[in-house]
């Protein structure tokens, strides 16, 4: 009977130890499991505001240089209106064609941002606005080159075409802003 007490003491020994060993793994696999889920977590959502942080910068670059196209388009706008009022002269321009297409390529490559991070609602409303806007600058060109001309355009006529140009663009910025608004809040 010594001999089985001896052996099954043993045998319970090791038994014992290579339990604890098999609880002990079970226990610190299940630590770093529920370790590795928390940085995988900590992670994504790193990520999703690094994302958001760019799709921001995207949106606030886009407007910053709109509103600079815009800002430049209003001064033309006052010196094609005061030309054709009979006030200054041809030489009044304030910006050069050169000038205007500088600004448009910026605003391009801001609108290629927001088509990079955006949704394709925003993108598309970024895209109108722009449209808008090269639309405007169209409409002040002719309108300069009408005013400027043998025979002056109507005074009325071209504020009333600007006026109508200059309102669906920052309307189309409105509803861009408005959009993003939604996007955020959503």
């Amino acid at each position: 009977m010594n001999v089985w007490f001896s052996v099954i003491s043993a045998v319970t020994a090791l038994a014992g130890a290579w339990g604890g060993q098999w609880i002990s793994a079970r226990r610190d696999d299940r630590r770093w499991e529920r370790e590795q889920r928390r940085e995988d977590l900590r992670w994504d959502r790193d990520e999703r505001r690094d994302r958001r942080d760019r799709t921001l910068r995207a949106y606030v670059d886009f407007l910053t240089k709109l509103r600079q196209y815009l800002s430049a388009a209003t001064k033309m706008q006052t010196a094609v209106v005061n030309r054709s009022m009979g006030a200054g002269n041809e030489h009044d321009v304030v910006a050069s064609e050169h000038e205007v297409d500088l600004l448009y390529h910026e605003l391009a490559e801001k609108v290629a941002a927001v088509e990079v991070f955006a949704p394709l609602e925003i993108y598309a409303r970024a895209e109108a606005a722009t449209s808008f806007a090269r639309e405007l600058w169209g409409t002040l060109w002719d309108s300069w080159a009408a005013v400027n001309g043998p025979e002056p355009a109507n005074a009325d006529e071209t504020v009333a075409a600007i006026k109508a140009a200059k309102r669906k663009a920052w309307e189309a910025r409105t509803v861009f802003v408005e959009q993003i608004r939604e996007y955020l809040d959503g």
